[in-house]
């Protein structure tokens, strides 16, 4: 096992941190980490990246126990991506990667020179007077070019436009196919339900779901569109088991259920035969979570 945590606890008071984390990850595995801002995703990151210390809880990595103190950074099994980049200022980017490089102990020229061509990165810029999504590419490389076991990062795809966030999801599935555990946390619900295996939604703190991504889209909510119903059918149909939610406006009714069945029958009673039925998107039930 790469990473197993239990009742992991940062707790900044006012009920402010992260509580009773229990999580592991297997090689292979790409974990994401779901919630809006302040939830404590950033915070549980850090904890696993050796950057905060936890007020209480275990934490293992590579079947070992940790001690936060000695957890380095620049750990050769180890990869990690925090959301706010930050090197040198004037140091060029190939400076960064080459004092990067030194520090875990390895000879990766063409590792990151072939990372740097990949992702459009000029080498010889300085890192100050890199654009935002340039900058977030130079920690990724940092992050990947030893090829680690473990890979953390937050929030990796902020700032990067839509070909880079594709390349960069290529680069982390083909890592993972070689059995690199990945755990990231991210606002791109798309980009987590289409490469993670696994799915953790967190909230005020607390792990509210945590499940395999193919088990949480069967779970997920049913959509059934249908022309706009009158008030008496909307009614009966608010009354139905399973049935979360009911929209209707000027020329439909939308329709959220946990359970298809009763819809059905009861639409067929009614023989009302001209509609279609969706799948909740993982965006929608990132939502239904936090309302």
């Amino acid at each position: 096992m790469l990473l197993k945590t239990s009742q992991l606890t940062k707790d900044f008071g006012g009920n402010k941190g992260v509580f009773d984390l229990t999580l592991e990850l297997n090689p292979g595995e790409i974990v994401g980490f779901l919630g809006p801002n302040g939830v404590g995703k950033s915070t549980t990151l850090g904890m696993l990246s050796g950057l905060i210390i936890p007020s209480k809880g275990s934490f293992e990595v590579f079947d070992q126990p940790v001690n936060h103190l000695k957890l380095h950074r620049f750990n050769p099994n180890i990869g990690i991506l925090m959301s706010d980049v930050a090197f040198d200022p004037d140091l060029k980017v190939k400076q960064i990667f080459k004092q990067s490089q030194d520090l875990l102990g390895k000879k990766l020229d063409k590792t990151w020179q072939d990372l740097a061509k990949y992702l459009d990165l000029d080498l010889e810029k300085k890192f100050s007077s890199l654009s935002l999504g340039n900058k977030k590419k130079v920690g990724l490389v940092q992050a990947i070019m030893h090829k680690p076991k473990l890979l953390i990062m937050d929030e990796p795809t902020s700032g990067l436009d839509p070909l880079i966030q594709q390349k960069f999801q290529s680069l982390v599935s083909q890592m993972a196919k070689n059995g690199t555990g990945v755990i990231l946390s991210s606002h791109a619900l798309t980009e987590v339900e289409s490469i993670c295996t696994r799915i953790i939604m967190i909230k005020n703190g607390k792990i509210i779901l945590q499940d395999a991504t193919k088990n949480i889209k069967e779970q997920a909510l049913k959509i059934f569109i249908l022309p706009a119903v009158t008030p008496l059918i909307e009614a009966n149909l608010k009354l139905l088991d399973g049935v979360v939610k009911i929209q209707t406006g000027p020329n439909e009714t939308k329709l959220w259920t946990t359970k298809r069945a009763p819809v059905l029958l009861y639409l067929s009673q009614r023989a009302i035969t001209e509609f279609y039925l969706e799948r909740a998107t993982l965006e929608e039930m990132f939502l239904q979570f936090y309302r």
